[in-house]
């Protein structure tokens, strides 16, 4: 759960879906704490992983790791029209990053 926030799709995967483990992802301190303790209030446990959702999605795949789903929902990178192609481009970046870490099938 990649720019987690809340954590919300993680813990609605652990709680409802199939998912055994989760980890989320966000460069705030206060979402992970937010992020934990609604972990705690649904009864599940949570990977949280505190950085640049970037660098830590490369750092995952440089340790080989690998997950069955991948969910990457990024703030607004475009604050007005002049940066709509930056914000392309980072949204390319950040998806590849994240398609890059979903497991095989």
């Amino acid at each position: 759960d990649v720019f987690c926030y809340s954590a919300g799709f993680s813990i609605a995967s652990l709680k409802n879906g199939r998912a055994r483990r989760a980890a989320a992802v966000d460069s705030s301190d206060a979402a992970l704490a937010l992020a934990l303790r609604n972990a705690e209030r649904n009864g599940v446990e949570l990977e949280v992983i505190q950085g640049d959702a970037g660098q830590v999605m490369q750092r995952l795949r440089k340790e080989g790791r690998s997950f069955g789903l991948v969910t990457c929902d990024p703030p607004k990178f475009a604050h007005k029209f002049s940066d709509i192609e930056a914000a392309l481009k980072g949204y390319e970046h950040v998806n590849r990053l994240a398609l890059s870490l979903v497991q095989p099938g």
